[in-house]
């Protein structure tokens, strides 16, 4: 099995990994992963949960704004529009049941 570096920029929020992980025991997130070996998002409705089983060190839960994986990024501006609050607000709280919300734009390289 081989390790893929893909670079992430997700309007969403950033959980630990053994607090998330605890609260959503048993539950499934296929259909949130997005294919590591693809260029273009593979999420049906671009949301994402990301999660780090490699070294449990986060998890991150919203909506991909910009995916590489080995070409880097266009310029991108990082000015979320209502539109994406909206998505991401609705999507965590309907989906993930979270009610607190703190969105930020998170830029990660994660493994998989």
């Amino acid at each position: 099995m081989g390790t893929e570096r893909v670079d992430y920029i997700i309007l969403g929020m950033k959980f630990d990994y053994k607090t998330f992980m605890a609260i959503h025991e048993g539950d499934n997130f296929d259909e949130w992963e997005d294919n590591p070996y693809r260029e273009e998002i593979t999420t049906n409705d671009r949301h994402i949960v990301l999660i780090d089983g490699m070294n449990g060190q986060y998890v991150i839960a919203g909506l991909i704004i910009a995916k590489s994986i080995d070409s880097g990024f266009d310029p991108i501006s990082l000015i979320a529009t209502n539109e994406q609050i909206v998505s991401v607000s609705n999507w965590l709280t309907s989906n993930l049941g979270i009610n607190q919300l703190d969105i930020k734009h998170w830029i990660v390289s994660h493994y998989h």
